[in-house]
């Protein structure tokens, strides 16, 4: 778990950091002006959220007068992650009191409830839990950005009711103040939580498709090879590698280093080895093997680029993919819901269905000539 301030070290010289700066100004200009007072950034895992909020929002952010606040939702045990972000909140209230502002009241809560629900201040426990928290976040003497990363995490964790409840009263009431961006890899997840009418989260925020990165991206990577080589790498050759391995950063980055560890590698043997260290084929046999025709039919409708599975036409193409004279649109929302339900299939914030994961995508391209 990571926590970010102001005393925190970045290294703003990695230079194997793509910028982002023109989309981080966007979001903070929005969040700023009051326009909304939460974003939520989705996109599957290793697509780069994690490094967007803390390399690129979090010094915009800084530089237009925010505290920052980052935490990971991802990792710690379930019974505990939610301990850990109350507790880094508390450290985060303290260190950035004007001259411990409000030290009085942090320093005198004993003790984080169950959960978070509720917070024990002077020997009484005060139910609101993490909206107290919430409370002093928004007294402190600049505005605050919480930045709260793999948020759809939390409906994982068995009895968080209460923790859910009082964080969003908190950040109701500190709205004017406090400014969210939540991120999610689980459009699945995220809808449980922010679309649901009777979720505590119901339309709080405004969804966004966090972008792929832009070919700009692969002219960075090029220019970082080649000062680190002194050799030339064909752009056009890097760019449809980079397409290939589904324009996801972490590939990108592995497979220039492949090639910089391994000089003897071209660029194709380089991006065969990539490709075979990321694509898990068991995994993606296993998954291939345990869906239905008809699932598999809608996978690759939408791999072919379909976006209304329920039409006639998709319909129609289903029946002949799974040998039948005729398909109700029962049956597909049917297996359309067990594909969501499995991660296997989400919506992206065009209510469009899309397969949920890149390397699934991948190993999908390669599989077309069999399947």
């Amino acid at each position: 778990l990571i926590m970010t301030n102001e005393g925190e070290c970045m290294d703003e010289m990695d230079k194997w950091h793509y910028p982002r700066t023109q989309l981080a100004q966007a979001i903070m200009n929005t969040l700023s002006s009051n326009v909304v007072h939460a974003i939520t950034l989705f996109a599957p895992r290793r697509m780069g959220k994690t490094e967007f909020l803390r390399k690129d929002i979090t010094p915009q952010a800084k530089a237009q007068g925010f505290h920052v606040f980052y935490f990971s939702f991802l990792d710690g045990a379930d019974d505990t992650v939610i301990s850990y972000f109350a507790t880094a909140l508390k450290q985060f209230i303290y260190d950035n009191s004007i001259k411990k502002r409000g030290a009085s009241v942090i320093q005198s809560i004993k003790k984080i409830g169950a959960l978070g629900a509720t917070l024990e201040v002077d020997n009484k426990a005060k139910e609101h839990g993490i909206s107290e928290l919430m409370m002093q976040l928004s007294k402190l003497n600049k505005p605050v950005l919480l930045l709260l990363d793999e948020i759809q995490e939390i409906a994982n964790i068995p009895n968080a009711d209460g923790f859910v409840a009082s964080l969003r009263t908190g950040l109701d009431l500190g709205r004017d103040t406090i400014k969210t961006i939540f991120t999610g890899s689980s459009r699945n997840g995220l809808i449980a939580m922010f679309d649901n009418a009777r979720a505590p989260f119901f339309h709080f925020s405004t969804s966004v498709d966090f972008p792929t990165l832009d070919d700009g991206f692969v002219e960075h990577l090029a220019n970082m090879y080649e000062q680190i080589t002194k050799q030339h790498i064909d752009r056009v050759e890097l760019q449809n590698a980079f397409n290939e391995i589904e324009r996801v950063p972490m590939h990108a980055r592995t497979l220039i280093k492949e090639l910089i560890i391994d000089p003897v590698h071209d660029l194709e043997k380089a991006l065969s080895t990539v490709k075979k260290q990321l694509r898990n084929p068991q995994t993606h046999d296993a998954t291939w093997g345990a869906i239905s025709g008809l699932e598999r039919a809608i996978i690759l409708y939408l791999l072919k680029g379909g976006k209304e599975p329920y039409s006639q036409t998709a319909l129609q193409q289903f029946s002949n993919s799974i040998g039948v004279d005729t398909l109700q649109t029962y049956s597909v929302q049917n297996a359309i819901r067990k594909l969501s339900r499995n991660n296997h299939i989400t919506k992206n914030a065009h209510g469009e269905y899309v397969i949920n994961e890149p390397d699934f995508v991948a190993w999908l391209k390669d599989q077309c000539p069999r399947v």
